[in-house]
């Protein structure tokens, strides 16, 4: 596993915990000036629908492959 997905994977978990309507900036503040992590969080919340968290879907998020 990558250090990109350990963070990725991380940052995810954490965001899911924050307001949706919250959930761009806390991303911003936390991802820094890594776009490339950024982008690898803002595509695995992608795959999950609005205020459902990925526990009550019966999945898990998706694998980055890295």
């Amino acid at each position: 596993m990558t250090e990109l997905y350990q963070r990725a994977k991380a940052l995810f978990a954490e965001a899911m915990t924050q307001p949706e309507t919250e959930r761009a900036d806390w991303l911003r503040v936390h991802c820094g000036e890594d776009t490339t992590l950024l982008a690898e969080v803002q595509s695995l919340l992608a795959h999950v629908a609005p205020n459902e968290p990925v526990a009550d879907r019966g999945e898990k998020p998706p694998i980055i492959d890295g």
